[in-house]
């Protein structure tokens, strides 16, 4: 499984569109999580 990082802080786009989640999990493109990444919800997501 592959994953990256990005400061939001460095992405305006991203920085003027999720500025209240931080951090966010996005999964596929879409929006998971936010606020606080919970490890048994990122398991349960990354499972299927």
């Amino acid at each position: 499984m592959e994953f990256s990082e990005l400061d939001i802080d460095e992405h305006p786009e991203l920085l003027s569109k999720h500025h209240e989640e931080v951090p966010v999990l996005f999964i596929d493109g879409q929006v998971r999580d936010f606020w606080t990444i919970d490890p048994q919800r990122l398991e349960r997501l990354l499972s299927n």
